[in-house]
């Protein structure tokens, strides 16, 4: 029955229409955005794992650097941002600035603080999946 019910998702996804606004980004600035993403997704993987050893204080640092705020200038965002639509940018500057939000709530957490901690990473990858529900490259 769980196959079933697990094909059935699969075959079901097939054939469900692809809703989201098509944004359409210059080739070059494309594939660089396409690489941040990749970027984003390996620093959240990172993230995971210090969380997972409780190290807070390199989980926050990972956030800050590479998905806060601070990082926005080194991932050419003012650039990018010029092509998107305004819920796309509003997903970005949550992505960045629940990212900075995380990054300072572990840096002063401990293992009591976990659900604290955890709560606020879960609104970092939110941002991720609200963007990528809605918009596609075209």
């Amino acid at each position: 029955m769980k196959k079933f019910l697990i094909l059935a998702v699969i075959v079901g996804g097939l054939y469900a229409q692809d809703t989201r606004v098509e944004v359409e980004y210059p080739k070059e600035l494309k594939q660089e955005t396409l690489h941040h993403m990749r970027e984003h997704l390996a620093i959240v993987q990172q993230i995971t794992e210090a969380l997972s050893k409780y190290d807070f204080e390199k989980a926050g640092k990972l956030a800050e650097e590479n998905l806060g705020m601070s990082s926005m200038k080194k991932h050419g965002a003012k650039k990018a941002a010029k092509y998107m639509p305004k819920g796309m940018k509003m997903a970005g500057f949550m992505l960045h600035k629940s990212a900075s939000d995380f990054a300072s709530i572990a840096s002063v957490s401990d293992k009591e603080d976990m659900g604290d901690v955890l709560k606020a990473f879960s609104k970092v990858t939110a941002s991720c999946i609200a963007c990528h529900a809605g918009y596609k490259f075209k």
